[in-house]
């Protein structure tokens, strides 16, 4: 009920606080075109006598591997319009399955609780 504001933070700082229990790295399938023509517009002209894109600068690999590992797209305002995250577990989120798992077993002692009517 409550919203959370994090002014003036990055959210590359503002996701492991959301979610401490996870992992973060960007969908490079979904962020495949918008690097593409972000490579272009910073790294290529195009010939229109060939009708072909021309490299001037880093290649496609090299200048996606200079990107930040977790990237917003912008809009034509220049504001960030969205992010898309894989999430993982990192050994917080594992460690509480486990200790999900293990309390939810019938365990030896279990008969000997109470029954509480609710």
């Amino acid at each position: 009920s409550y919203p959370y504001w994090f002014p003036f933070t990055p959210y590359d700082m503002v996701f492991p606080r959301l979610f401490p229990w996870a992992t973060f790295s960007v969908d490079e399938d979904f962020y495949d075109e918008h690097d593409r023509n972000l490579w272009r517009e910073l790294h290529c002209y195009y010939d229109k006598e060939d009708n072909e894109w021309i490299n001037v600068g880093d290649s496609f690999e090299e200048f996606r591997s200079k990107l930040k590992p977790i990237r917003g797209i912008l809009a034509d305002c220049g504001e960030v319009s969205e992010y898309m995250l894989v999430l993982g577990l990192n050994d917080l989120g594992k460690s509480f399955l486990l200790v999900n798992e293990f309390v939810s077993k019938e365990q030896v002692y279990s008969s000997t609780r109470p029954e509480i009517d609710l």
